[in-house]
């Protein structure tokens, strides 16, 4: 679906960034005027309010809700889970559209920020965040997927590429500790889910 999606953006696009100020490659124009807003959105503290909002909505409703403890169930064994009587089905799609929401809203921020769209600029969060879903695994000695262990490893990546930054660290060899991090989160999960065993 990656490849698909990008492939309709670049479409329609017709392979340019989506900017409101500019005219696009083929002299039409895509966006007309963008309200203050919802670029305001993406400068602070409304942005780091989102997220906040959005990391504790999360926590709390996989934590204290029947139907957040049933999505870990679902994950964790999707087997016994439809043994139990749980639609895995329905609780599968509930995880993609949940997904869908939060990207979307994700993008929404990143365009707010930036003041424009593309295509591919999601793709250099991929790895970091696979990698602080992965240190969030072991935050609190939980064992499993976690909002504010997400928050957590999402923030001390961003601290460590803030830092390589400041010490001109080249911009070339980041992705070298980057998938470090994700090597030593994916052994720092593997181990935790091998202790709560």
């Amino acid at each position: 679906m990656q490849f698909v999606l990008d492939g309709v953006i670049m479409t329609y696009s017709g392979g340019a960034m989506i900017n409101p100020k500019v005219a696009s490659a083929t002299g039409r124009q895509i966006v007309r005027a963008v309200p203050d807003a919802f670029f305001a959105m993406g400068s602070s503290p409304w942005i780091i309010i989102i997220m906040l909002i959005a990391v504790v909505v999360v926590e709390l409703f996989l934590t204290y809700t029947k139907h957040g403890r049933i999505l870990y169930m679902v994950g964790a064994n999707p087997g016994a889970a439809r043994l139990s009587g749980v639609k895995v089905g329905a609780y599968i799609t509930l995880a993609f559209c949940l997904t869908a929401v939060f990207s979307s809203l994700s993008g929404m921020m990143i365009a707010a920020r930036s003041g424009t769209v593309a295509s591919t600029v999601g793709t250099t969060f991929l790895m970091p965040a696979i990698a602080a879903a992965n240190i969030g695994f072991s935050f609190g000695g939980r064992g499993k997927a976690n909002a504010v262990g997400t928050f957590v490893g999402a923030a001390l990546i961003g601290v460590v590429e803030n830092g390589l930054y400041a010490m001109a660290f080249p911009y070339y060899s980041i992705n070298i500790i980057k998938g470090l991090i994700l090597l030593l989160a994916l052994i720092m999960s593997a181990a935790t889910q091998r202790t709560r065993k």
